[in-house]
């Protein structure tokens, strides 16, 4: 099975389960059962990878602004003021990222 590019993996995976859904209230066969719930976790499969891979480059833009934070807190300016509250949002965000990433790669249906 191939696994195609998945544009909006949640209408994708809501139209297979009503897909399912609807033939099972028909009596399909249960080969197609089998097959359709594979097509449902390569869907999962794939929102997951998509999700990684945001999350990692959500974490890349948080590091680049904490540095630029960081090089910009001089004196008498609204940076110097604020860094310490900035940091720690942005140390709070980059752990809750990790957490969330980490979650993701762990959850079996959802291995990478």
């Amino acid at each position: 099975m191939s696994q195609p590019t998945i544009e909006n993996p949640v209408q994708q995976y809501q139209q297979k389960l009503d897909e399912l859904r609807s033939g099972m209230q028909r009596g399909i066969p249960l080969s197609q059962v089998q097959a359709t719930e594979g097509e449902l976790r390569a869907i999962q499969k794939e929102a997951a990878r998509q999700a990684c891979k945001a999350l990692r480059c959500l974490g890349i833009h948080s590091a680049k602004a904490r540095e630029y934070q960081r090089r910009s807190g001089g004196r008498d300016n609204w940076y110097r003021d604020w860094l310490p509250t900035i940091l720690q949002q942005q140390q709070q965000l980059e752990r809750a990222l990790a957490l969330t990433e980490d979650s993701a790669q762990r959850i079996n249906s959802f291995c990478l």
